[in-house]
């Protein structure tokens, strides 16, 4: 593990790792002939310029600008007056790929982690109807108690290390997705490896096994 600072403000910190399952992510990429990749973070020059040089195509969803943080719409009451969050609709709505696409890869980051597990469900049954089977999903997540209120900045290193810059100091409790209640949220996919990187940092690798 290394670290970096960000030149462009010179107060960021960033943190590179070795990550095995990026690497594999990558070694995969490599090995299919014109492979779509779903990367569900904010765009970030690095991870294009990498993926595009294994010949991918990349669809960016940008899911921080959408849903994290985002309290989901309601439903009008029932007939004993209770409401309940409509996060299928939210996501439905937003979510902005083509539904015929087929995706290799898909990039989760650590946003997972972000997320309402109510959201993480109709997330992940639109993105698995659009997935070949094999597909990877690679999630990054963090060992410590607590997270900053935004999702880190994480780009692929020119050397294919994994670059992590928090976005500010742990203010909210980290919920620790373990690997069984991630697959409980999404159906379909199973842990293929976990990787400890050092740091207070892990990564996760899933497998789409069909429906």
């Amino acid at each position: 593990m290394t670290i970096t600072r960000r030149a462009a403000t010179g107060a960021s910190i960033g943190r590179a790792f070795r990550s095995p399952g990026l690497e594999l992510v990558l070694s995969r990429l490599q090995g299919l002939e014109h492979p779509l990749v779903l990367d569900l973070g904010a765009p970030r020059r690095a991870n294009v310029e990498c993926l595009a040089a294994s010949g991918c195509k990349v669809w960016i969803e940008d899911l921080p600008h959408f849903l994290v943080g985002r309290a989901p719409p309601r439903t009008e009451p029932d007939e004993s007056g209770v409401t309940t969050a409509d996060w299928d609709t939210l996501v439905c709505a937003n979510l902005a790929f083509e539904r015929d696409a087929r995706f290799d890869v898909i990039l989760g980051w650590d946003l997972f982690a972000y997320l309402d597990p109510e959201a993480i469900r109709p997330l992940m049954r639109e993105i698995a109807a659009s997935c070949n089977v094999g597909a990877l999903l690679f999630i990054t997540v963090s060992t410590e108690g607590g997270l900053a209120e935004e999702p880190a900045h994480i780009s692929i290193s020119p050397d294919g290390h994994l670059v992590h810059e928090p976005t500010g100091p742990a203010t909210r409790t980290n919920p620790a997705h373990t690997p069984l209640a991630l697959e409980r949220m999404m159906p379909g996919f199973r842990l293929l490896h976990s990787f400890m990187l050092g740091e207070g940092m892990q990564d996760y690798l899933f497998s789409f096994q069909g429906a």
